[in-house]
This record gives C-alpha cells, sequence and structure tokens, in this order.
C-alpha cells in the first residue's frame, strides 16, 4: 500500500513542468509532517479508551486514512504528463508502440539504491529504537521507568517531523548545494544517527538518533526520488518509477521485518554498527556520480 502510494510523488511531478517538478514531488511528502501529529495523537486517545486494545484500532483507523486516500484520488483530475499539448487520441492510437528506452544508467542505479538504503536503514533503526526504548524501560538499569508509552510516542513523533519537514525546502536545498552533496549529506547523516545511539541510551541520546535519523532519511529518500525524476524523463519513467519503489519496498520491508530479529539476537550496538557500514558502502557510488550541471 505505501509503495503504491508513494508513487504517486511522481504523478504529481508529471502535472507540472521545469523545476516545479521537484516542488511537486517534495510537497507530496511533506504533507507527512500531519502524520507525526495525527498518529501519536490518535495512539494517546486510544490509550485513554481502552489501553489493552490501541494496537488493533489503529488498524481501522488506517483502513478510515485509507478510504479517505481513495476517494480523494479518484476525484482528482490527473493527467499522464506536463505536457501542454497532448497528442490527440486517434493520432496517438495510430502512432505505432515505440520501444521503451534504456534507463538503467549509473545515476538511476544509484539513485535508487540511495533511496533504498536510505529507507532501509531508517525502517531498521526507528524499528529496532522502539524495542530498545521499551527495553530499556522495563530493565533495571539506570533508565528503567524513563520510557513509558508516551515517551516512545513523542520520540516516535519529531523522528517523523524530521524526516518529512524537511522536504518542504529539499528543492531549494538542492539548488544551493547539488543533488549530489544533499545525498551524501543524507548518508552522512544516517550513520550520524547510528552513532548518536552508541554514545548512550539516555532519553537525550536516543531522541537525537532518531531526529538525525529523520533528517539523514529526508535527505537521501528526497534527493533519491528528485534524482529519478530528473535522469528519467522520457517513456521509460514510468517502469523506472515503478522499479524504484519496488527496490524502496524490499529494503524497507527487510529493514522492518528483521529489526526485530536481529535486535533480539544480536543487540541494539551491534544493528547500529550494522547500520554504518551498509550507508558506508553506498557513499562511493554516491561520490562517483557525475552532475556536470551541478553547483
Amino acid at each position: 500500500y505505501l509503495s503504491n502510494i508513494a508513487l504517486l510523488r511522481f504523478t504529481a511531478a508529471d502535472q507540472v513542468a521545469g523545476p516545479a517538478s521537484a516542488r511537486a514531488l517534495s510537497l507530496t511528502l511533506f504533507g507527512g509532517v500531519i502524520a507525526a501529529f495525527v498518529g501519536p495523537g490518535f495512539v494517546y486517545a486510544a490509550d485513554l479508551i481502552s489501553s489493552a486494545q490501541y494496537y488493533g484500532i489503529s488498524y481501522g483507523f488506517i483502513a478510515l486514512i485509507a478510504a479517505a486516500v481513495w476517494a480523494l484520488i479518484a476525484l482528482t483530475p490527473i493527467k499522464n504528463s506536463a505536457s501542454k499539448d497532448p497528442e490527440p487520441k486517434a493520432a496517438a492510437q495510430a502512432e505505432p508502440k515505440r520501444p521503451i528506452p534504456p534507463y538503467m544508467t549509473f545515476p538511476y542505479v544509484t539513485a535508487v539504491l540511495t533511496g533504498a538504503v536510505g529507507y532501509g536503514v531508517m525502517a531498521l533503526l526507528m524499528t529496532a529504537a522502539a524495542l530498545y526504548m521499551k527495553q530499556l524501560n522495563g530493565g533495571n538499569g539506570p533508565h528503567a521507568g524513563h520510557f513509558g508509552n508516551n515517551v516512545r510516542t513523542f520520540a516516535i513523533m519529531w523522528h517523523v517531523v524530521a524526516m518529512f519537514g524537511p522536504m518542504i525546502i529539499l528543492p531549494k536545498l538542492a539548488e544551493l548545494v547539488g543533488l549530489k552533496r544533499l545525498m551524501l549529506l543524507g548518508a552522512g547523516l544516517l550513520i550520524l544517527a547510528a552513532v548518536i545511539g552508541l554514545l548512550g541510551s539516555s532519553p537525550v541520546f536516543l531522541y537525537a538518533s532518531l531526529i538525525a535519523l529523520g533528517f539523514g532519511w529526508a535527505a537521501t529518500y528526497g534527493t533519491g526520488g528528485i534524482l529519478v525524476k530528473k535522469v528519467v524523463a522520457d517513456e521509460a519513467r514510468f517502469v523506472a518509477q515503478g522499479r524504484n519503489e519496488f527496490v524502496i519496498a524490499f529494503f524497507t520491508g527487510i529493514g522492518s521485518v528483521g529489526a526485530g530479529p536481529i535486535f533480539a539476537s544480536l543487540g541494539w550496538q551491534t544493528m547500529s554498527w550494522a547500520a554504518i557500514i551498509l550507508v558506508a558502502l553506498l557513499i562511493p557510488l554516491i561520490a562517483w556520480l557525475d552532475l556536470r550541471e551541478e553547483p
């Protein structure tokens, strides 16, 4: 579901032309800031209603959101491209079908992997952080009782704000410093998030780690999408965008599903080091990018 919804950011970008395309793509993600407050707000309200059932009730809440999104999409007129003068329907039907141009270039692969690794590492550390805070809260260590349900909820809230908030200025930042530098910054922030998590287990360290993780996700996933849109703009874009979302969903799934077993068997420190190594492998790919129009 999330992969299909995320694919709509490219649809939004197709509705406009030129530099506005990147802004449209990022603004669709900026809407996630709403989720940062609605999600935790729901958890808090549901906990007051029924602390034993709020996890199950959340699925009903998700269903309501999905229905509202469905209605919004159904009522929105969407065109397939930003062209001002679309071909007449008869002419389009008469034209022979052209083969999809090649798109598996180094910039495209790097863009896909940047978004996928950024999302996968974010899912891994975010999920594990929630488990780690719960473990610390119920343990006998110095932070026992410091990570109650409300503390964990608000930690995730500010993490999500850090994820989606920067999207409103991401295209402008890309213009100022360049996509390549912004991608490298995002990778650096992901590593910083893991390092901060290794430095201590107090609420200050874990909050700072989750916020850095959110910023790192924004810079990697956001710029990865902008670069995919930039390097594949012809008839291949639908296939290229779809495969981009598939790879991202695969990495996200591995991170989300693997977080519990890896955390339980190897612990928080080992998981953090694994995230650092994975992101470190991505950095040379970004460094080798040749985007000559970059500032």
